[in-house]
């Protein structure tokens, strides 16, 4: 996550507004409102103490005049920092969402991939959907297609340039392999399922207790199979 802002109090926001006023009216007179930000994540007192009595009276004495203005802009500025500490780095509109962030390390194919979460490398399954075998043992229940494999390889090149992911879990948090299950997201907000499913790469797989988003994967899948895209061109086959 991006470091957080130095945080102010209201206390020492308000003290840098005299910083303001001391430097702004010996510059420009009247015009000591438009530096308020600089002099609000920037100020010091010492450029205050060094200036000459004359003008500290006369930046108080603009303060005084103009302080209903300047708090107000000041509480303003103060309720911008205190949201943006509140919030992190996680994809908008996932307000209501436990998320973690996550480092790529690499596709295995094209519903796992091995992710760094909390320092841990990790093997990762999506929850909710199924992508065709590429790499499955030979002992594996469904064989390794062609299809598999062009869908790893456009996987690989979607994460290609992309390091971090946020991953979100739902009731269980392992499967009898020992993977971690979860549901992926790109930094822009977008579910890496939802991808694979509206463009035909992925159909569901519904898995009891984790069902969380179950129904939403089925109306995706339902439209890319209606729309023929992907691999519902020939390969998937709509179940009723």
């Amino acid at each position: 996550m991006a470091k957080k802002k130095r945080k102010w109090t209201r206390n020492q926001k308000e003290s840098a507004v005299l910083i303001t006023l001391g430097v702004s009216v010996l510059i420009c007179g009247a015009c000591f409102l438009s530096p308020l930000k600089d002099a609000v994540k920037f100020g010091s007192k010492a450029i205050v103490k060094d200036l000459p009595i004359d003008d500290i009276k006369t930046a108080y004495q603009a303060y005084d005049e103009n302080k209903d203005e300047l708090h107000k802009e000041i509480r303003e500025e103060y309720a911008k920092e205190e949201a943006g500490d509140q919030s992190s780095e996680i994809p908008s509109g996932s307000d209501e969402l436990s998320l973690e962030q996550a480092t790529v390390i690499r596709v295995i194919d094209g519903d796992t991939y091995e992710l760094e979460i909390s320092g841990e490398k990790q093997k990762v399954r999506l929850i909710g959907v199924d992508t065709p075998e590429s790499v499955a043992p030979s002992d594996y229940r469904t064989e390794n297609t062609e299809e598999g494999k062009e869908v790893s390889q456009i996987v690989k090149e979607k994460f290609q340039d992309i390091d971090t992911v946020y991953v979100e879990y739902d009731v269980s948090p392992t499967d009898k392999y020992g993977r971690t299950l979860a549901y992926v997201y790109f930094e822009d907000g977008t579910m890496v399922q939802d991808w694979l499913l509206e463009n035909g790469y992925a159909n569901t797989a519904t898995y009891p207790p984790n069902v969380k988003h179950a129904d939403h994967f089925a109306e995706l899948a339902h439209t890319a199979a209606e729309q023929k895209v992907g691999l519902w061109n020939g390969f998937f086959e709509e179940q009723n």
